[in-house]
């Protein structure tokens, strides 16, 4: 049996189970507080991962750069829906 969990989307090296790895992912979760636990709880309804990395490649990466990266795409989607809103009243 194969004891690899995935790959290395940067340099291609098997990432074994129980090794750690670095995952950039969507999730979609439904949050709810719980009062007789004194806590936060999640359950994700749906995960998509997006990169995989292994421990080596993920340390590597600048999270400051991801996070300038996905607040400019973010910015972009919501000028294009102002956009489409835009348009949507003028037809």
């Amino acid at each position: 049996m194969k004891n690899v969990y995935s790959t290395c989307d940067k340099c291609g090296k098997d990432i074994q189970y129980g090794e750690p790895h670095v995952s950039f992912c969507k999730y979609t979760e439904y949050v709810e507080y719980v009062n007789e636990r004194n806590r936060t709880e999640a359950e994700v309804i749906e995960a998509v991962d997006f990169i995989m990395l292994c421990e080596s490649c993920g340390k590597a990466v600048d999270t400051k750069l991801i996070s300038k990266m996905v607040n400019v795409i973010l910015q972009h989607e919501r000028s294009t829906d102002e956009n489409d809103n835009k348009q949507i009243k003028n037809e």
